[in-house]
Formats: C-alpha cells, structure tokens, sequence
C-alpha cells in the first residue's frame, strides 16, 4: 500500500496534507542528520590515521636505532624484550625484526620467530613477501642489512565523538517542532477535516444521519453541520409522510406503490400515534419485533419490546419529555443474544395530532465484525508493543553504560536485532493478510537455496530458545536441493510454524526441524514437545484470527494469523501444510513443497 493511501486512511480529510508536509520534512531532517554524521566520523577517521602514521615514523626512527646497536652486540635477547615492550606500549598490531631473507628473529608473538638465535653468517636477501606494514631498514654493524616492520591496531571501532549525539538533539529538536506545528494545524482544521470526511461518505452513498453526524465538541462548525443534518432529515421524513398520505387518499385504501415499497424495505418502518399506538408497521418491522404485522396494527408498541431501556426511551419521545431525534441500540427480545438493532426515531406533527416515525435497523453483522476488528487491532498491538519494548529498553541500557564490556554489547545488539526481526515478521503477516484479502498476492519466483535459508532461519531463532530454555535441533540432509519459489514467502510460512512451535513449547522442552528431500517434494517436519491441540481444533487454528479455546494459552500473546497465512503460501506454490497433535505430548506441522512453483504463478 502506497504511503499517500496509507495516510488517506488513517487521517480525516485535510490532515492528509498537513502530515505529508510533516513527513517530508521529518525525512530530510534524517537525511541531514545521517550526512552530518557521516563526514563527522570520515574526519575523526582520517585525524587518527594521519596520527598513527606520525607516531609509526617517530616510534620507528627511535626503534630502529636501538635495535641496530643491540644486535651489533650480540644482544638478541635485549631485542626480543623491546620488541614485546614496544608493542605493548605503542599499541601495536605487528612488531617485528626481519632479516634479509624474510626469517624473523624477534616479534611480539614469540611463536611467530622462526630464527632462535643469530646466525654467524648472515644471509643473503631475497624476494620474499613481507606482511602490509611500515618498513625501516637496519643497517647492524659487522652483519650486514635487517628490517623492523610496524603495524598499529585498528582502532576505528574505538572512535567516539560528541557529534552523533548533537546530530541526535539537533534532530529530535526539529521532530518535536513539527509535532507542535501539526498539533495546532489539526486543532484549527479538525471540524473542516470531518466535514469533508462527511461530504466524503456523502458522495459515495451514505444517507443515514448518525453515520454522517459529527462530534460538536468540534467546534461551532460541527453543531452548524449537524444541525443542517437534522433539518434535512426532518424535511426528507415529513416529505415521506405527506406522500404515503396523499398516496393513501388517492388509491382508495388499497395497497399501492407506496405501500409495497415501504413492505419490500430492509429497515423496519413504524409510524405510532401520540399514544404510542402503532399505525402501521412494514413486514420487516414485524420480524425484528417477533410478532405477526396483524397483531401489531392498534398495539402499543412499548408491549412488544422486551428491552426496558427502549420502551422507556420511546415511551419520553411520546410524552413529549425527550425532544429531537432518539438513536438507541438494543435486541428488542429477538430471541438472539448477539442481536443488535439500531432504532431511530422522531416526534413529528400532522394535522390530526402528535406522530412518531420509529426505524429499525439489523446491525448485528456490523457490531460482530467490530468487535472481531477491534480485537485483532488489540492483539497485534499488543503484538507490536512487546518487541518495541524490548528495543527500547535494551537500547536505553546501552546508552546509559556507554563503557559496556564487548560481550554485553554483543548481547544487548542481538537481543534488538532479534526483536526488529520480530517485528518485521508481525508487521509482513498484516501485509500478506491484507494482499491475501485483495487478492493481489504474487509470487516473486526465483531459484532458492535451502541450504542458506535454513541456516539464516538457524541463527534468527537460537535466540529465543536459549532465553527460554528449550533445545532447537535443526536435521539437515547433507545435500539441499536448489527449488523454485519466492524465498521470502517461504521464509514467512517456516518462521510462522518454528516460531509457534517455540512459543507453545514449555520451558526446559525441545522444537526440532527436520527436513527430508523426496525426489522433486520437499518436505519440513517442524515437531515440538508443547502443549498440543486438541484433535476437533487441528483444522480450526488454521483460519483467521482462531485461537485455541485451551485455557493454558491464554497469556500468550498470538494473533491467529501466522499459520492460516503460512497455509495460503504454501498453497501458492503448490504444497500444503498438515498438522498431527496429541494434547500434552506435543504437535508437528508437515510442510511440503515442490521443487518448482506451478507455472500460473512461476512469472
């Protein structure tokens, strides 16, 4: 999904514009930011190289000389000790004396001298290779010519500078800015911005008011748009009436258009008297109210409904006690417990007294997909929050212990590189949700090395088991077929089936993946030690957003996606997945897959 879309959906109307200007903003910030980096450290890189080489040459000259007075006295011994004391001191990665033949007679590895002790003959020289390094000849007295090489440590990685850190406040500075300047731009566009949403849904065909209305805390722009509604509204209703009693007169009592149209409506239509008495009530209204259309005609509506808080509701609007239009929601009795229905109604007036027009809506569909909506938005936000947690918390850790020994830092940087992957993951499984759902879902096919996949899937997940102690085997034929398919798929639907394996596996248990190569079929067996899955749901956890009614995994965190997405995929290239469980000794999930896709999706 394109980023103007994503924005157009997750922002009413005008305050598209106002955050893509905020985003434009924000990104050359970063670039900025990213190039101020960059020179600053190429500088400090380029200072301490020009350093180092100075002290190589002073540190050489200096060198050079002692060690060609110690070995024109025989001191080989005194030669050796400078060696290892100047590479100690000078921070050195190579310190060495060479003779003309390339054999070393002192270095600061003793198990790198390959002559123990001064030959009485020195040796002629000859065009051996030396290592990279800084070459000063010797010239010993009484012996002839020798080399001393030189070579610093990198010290590259041991660069710090202030700059990062001012780029950073520089940058979060100018963020925070143009969070204040959206903030009030959107408080200044935010009735304009829903009125345009509503005019929106307007032109796309939505005429009921409660759906166009909205929120008067706004502004006075808002409470003039809704009050213009309402009058619309109230003039549509009267009109409705007038000609279903102008109809009325004319056909003489007999069933008219008029009349079949209002009986063929979706909506439940009621029209009651001052009393409450029902005048006339359409087929629909008949059904949601549970009762037989002859039965309601003279009835008092209040008598048919079984929820207390609409007949009270309805019975204000006939006393007159409650004024404007009523919108309640309720399950009138229909005998469903998850029924739902919108009832609408407003106190009209006619020449021959007091009316009310009282509509019914069925919203049981729409409530039920809410709620599913707004649970898969809580699940995979909680989905989401936990790794980000974890990045930050072990990010924050690492810049208040700036000292952190390399093994810590080495711990701290895996554990953010394994929840990023998390995240990636989570937010790849919406994504493909999503495509599988518009049905734009492609294969990018290519050659795909399984030997590479399964050690990259190897190292993302030894993580996570160590952290719960559990034991990841991976069994690998010794030879991995080269196989045709989108690699990137098949990675999502494997990590959707170890990762679950993991998380339903106990403490102290094992997960172990084993892959099998059956003459042009490949097929992963993913087995764990876990809780299993009772044997009526072994097809249910395969659809969308099911979780397993077993009370043990109620604190743990899923969203039902992984293994419904990882069947579609693998379906998509012609394999498919199958599962075998027994509850308390564990489940294993059997994937296979082709050696090539099916050619309708090998493009």
């Amino acid at each position: 999904m394109s980023l103007p879309r994503m924005l157009r959906r997750l922002l009413p109307g005008d305050e598209v514009l106002i955050a893509g200007f905020g985003l434009g903003a924000a990104a050359i910030i970063a670039c900025a930011g990213g190039l101020l980096w960059f020179l600053a450290s190429d500088a400090e890189r380029r200072t301490l190289a020009d350093s180092r080489a100075a002290m190589l040459d002073v540190l050489g000259d200096s060198m050079g000389q002692s060690v060609e007075t110690l070995l024109g006295a025989n001191e080989l011994s005194a030669v050796r000790r400078l060696v290892t004391d100047t590479a100690r001191t000078g921070d050195l990665a190579l310190c060495r004396v060479v003779l003309p033949d390339g054999g070393i007679i002192a270095d600061a590895d003793p198990a790198a001298i390959t002559v123990p002790t001064l030959p009485e003959a020195w040796p002629p020289a000859t065009a051996e290779a030396s290592p990279a390094a800084r070459r000063i000849e010797l010239a010993v007295p009484g012996r002839g010519r020798a080399s001393l090489l030189l070579t610093p440590k990198d010290q590259t990685a041991a660069l710090k500078s202030e700059m990062p850190m001012l780029v950073g406040f520089v940058a979060a500075g100018a963020l925070a800015g143009l969070a204040l300047i959206y903030r009030a731009g959107r408080t200044r566009t935010r009735s304009l911005g829903a009125v345009h949403a509503a005019l929106s849904a307007l032109a796309e065909g939505e005429r009921e008011p409660s759906a166009l209305e909205i929120a008067e805390t706004m502004g006075p722009k808002a409470k003039a748009w809704n009050d213009l509604l309402r009058e619309l509204t109230a003039l549509r209703k009267q009109d409705l009436l007038r000609r279903a009693r102008d109809e009325s007169a004319g056909a003489g009592g007999k069933q008219d258009l008029l009349t079949a149209a209002c009986d063929a409506l979706w909506i439940g239509l009621i029209v009651t008297d001052d009393a409450m008495n029902i005048r006339y009530a359409n087929g629909a209204a008949a059904v949601f109210l549970s009762a037989r259309r002859e039965a309601l005609s003279g009835a008092a509506l209040t008598s048919h409904l079984k929820d207390p808080a609409a007949a009270s509701a309805l019975q204000g609007l006939a006393d007159g006690t409650s004024r404007g239009r009523i919108v309640i929601e309720s399950g009138l009795g229909a005998g469903r417990e998850e029924a739902v229905f919108r009832v609408s109604a407003r106190r009209l007036r006619q020449g021959e007294g007091a009316a009310s027009l009282i509509l019914i809506e069925d919203v049981t569909q729409q409530r039920i997909a809410d709620k599913a909506r707004n649970a898969f938005v809580a699940q995979a936000t909680h989905e989401l929050r936990t790794p980000l947690t974890n990045i930050r918390l072990y990010v924050e850790d690492l810049i208040d212990k700036p000292d952190a020994d390399p093994p810590t830092r080495a711990k701290h940087l895996d554990v953010v590189n394994q929840e990023a992957r998390r995240l990636e993951r989570i937010v790849g499984d919406m994504l493909s949700v999503s495509e599988i759902e518009a049905g734009t879902m492609k294969l990018a096919t290519d050659d795909v090395r399984l030997t590479t996949l399964f050690h990259d899937l190897e190292a993302d997940f030894a993580f996570p088991a160590r952290s719960k102690n559990i034991t990841l085997k991976f069994v690998l034929p010794p030879k991995l077929p080269v196989i045709v398919g989108d690699r990137d798929k098949i990675v999502l639907a494997v990590s959707n089936l170890i990762g679950n394996a993991l998380k339903y596996t106990p403490e102290g248990g094992g997960v172990t993946v084993t892959v099998h190569d059956d003459s042009g079929t490949v097929r992963i067996d993913v087995a764990d030690s876990g809780i299993g899955i009772a044997e009526e749901e072994c097809e249910l956890v395969f659809e969308r957003f099911y979780r397993s009614k077993d009370a043990r995994i109620g604190g743990i965190t899923g969203s039902g996606l992984g293994l419904a997405l990882a069947r579609q995929v693998v379906r998509l290239h012609g394999g498919d997945i199958t599962l075998t469980s027994e509850l308390n000794k564990g489940s294993t999930f059997t994937l296979t897959l082709p050696a090539r896709a099916p050619m309708s999706l090998a493009a």
